[in-house]
């Protein structure tokens, strides 16, 4: 993953959640060594109780996963929402609309609740 900065000063107030076998890889090492507080977990693993716990002090969340586990992210979505203080939440999928049976969080998007 690789952070833009548009100055020259570490970024602030930017938080990563990171899985704990990731935490020295170079990435989030550049990432703690640019200013962003690497917290330890894992998304798709951590149960709703934990993922509040990392969000707590979170205004906008931004979901950066792969593709493969788009569903998982479920969980830390109810995580920002029970949470109360995340303001917005941008996940990782803004998909185009299309046809049903074609994309499957489209699909659930469409459901009435």
């Amino acid at each position: 993953m690789k952070l833009t900065r548009f100055s020259s000063t570490p970024f602030q107030n930017l938080i990563a959640l990171v899985r704990p076998q990731s935490a020295s890889k170079p990435s989030a090492i550049s990432l703690r060594d640019n200013g962003v507080v690497i917290r330890l977990g894992d998304f798709a693993k951590d149960g709703i109780s934990a993922l509040e716990k990392y969000l707590e002090d979170v205004d906008i969340l931004i979901s950066l996963i792969n593709y493969t586990v788009i569903l998982d992210q479920k969980n830390l979505f109810q995580a920002a929402k029970n949470v109360g203080r995340v303001k917005r939440v941008i996940p990782c999928d803004f998909g185009t609309a299309c046809q049903p049976g074609r994309r499957v969080l489209y699909d659930q998007a469409s459901l009435p609740p």
